[in-house]
């Protein structure tokens, strides 16, 4: 939600900074102006105090690249399915439970169905919460992220009109009104296929570096840029007009985040003045 086109980051960085510069973008979202940066041979830094804009931002800009990428990530799917086969049986009953009390959280049992639920809970404990991680696993979880709900079957869900959460009764009331029939997916399946999509055209840019803080904007000084910024691009939050957190609600649930927690953190729900305040200190 609320992002701005690549071609309008691409014009400006294109136009006012040169090969090698570093541009910087305290408010990256989903990494548009770090990764516009990068595709043109520059250095970026960007940050986010929202966990799911670092996560999809981190995923592009530390996607593997080449044949040797692709082959890395399907290994790493195969491995991540072949242990789920075998472990499948733990998730089960934690899928039940879900189900059973769809509309408490986590209320993500009326989006995905008890096959879907038992994958998801199997990717989230071996991407997010066990560790160390393989080099693979940013870009994995942004490819999963983006495949959480949606219309077609290339999503996990059941058939859903929005790209944004919307609510558990909602969705509900949606299932029963529509007669919907919870779908039988391989999350692993659409994992390599998506990944494939999203890795035909990745190069690797050679001499530039790229990072992504999950860092609060007012402290974005603080970091190590580690050469002088040529120029910042960037779009800051809306003030009370999105939810950021309460609408990407299922995908923070995969991220084992409170969209509460999130909404609360961050700064776009404050009186105007305190906004202003907040606005000037970054700049």
């Amino acid at each position: 939600l609320a992002m701005f086109p690549p071609n309008l980051a691409n014009y400006f960085i294109n136009r006012f900074s040169q090969k090698g510069d570093l541009v910087v973008d305290p408010f990256c979202g989903r990494g548009t102006t770090p990764l516009e940066a990068y595709l043109l041979e520059r250095n970026a830094v960007g940050s986010a105090l929202n966990p799911l804009a670092v996560s999809l931002s981190r995923g592009k800009l530390h996607a593997p690249t080449g044949i040797d990428g692709m082959v890395k990530v399907i290994k790493r799917v195969q491995e991540l399915e072949d242990k789920f086969t075998i472990t499948k049986t733990q998730y089960s009953e934690q899928a039940k439970k879900i189900r059973r009390r769809s509309e408490k959280p986590p209320s993500v049992g009326v989006v995905f169905g008890k096959n879907v639920l038992e994958q998801l809970l199997f990717l989230q404990k071996e991407l997010i919460s066990s560790s160390p991680h393989n080099p693979v696993d940013p870009f994995l979880i942004s490819i999963i992220l983006g495949a959480m709900h949606g219309s077609s079957d290339s999503y996990f869900s059941v058939s859903m009109p929005n790209t944004f959460s919307m609510s558990p009764k909602y969705i509900k009331k949606y299932v029963n009104e529509n007669k919907l029939k919870y779908p039988n997916r391989n999350v692993f399946a659409i994992l390599r296929e998506r990944a494939a999509v999203a890795l035909y055209s990745a190069e690797e840019i050679q001499n530039t570096f790229a990072e992504i803080h999950e860092h609060n904007a007012e402290q974005f000084d603080t970091i190590d840029f580690k050469k002088p910024a040529k120029l910042l691009f960037s779009s800051p939050p809306y003030l009370k007009v999105i939810k950021y957190g309460q609408y990407n609600w299922i995908r923070l649930w995969f991220l084992g985040e409170d969209y509460k927690q999130v909404d609360e953190d961050l700064s776009d729900d404050l009186a105007l003045d305190d906004y202003l305040d907040f606005m000037e200190n970054v700049i």
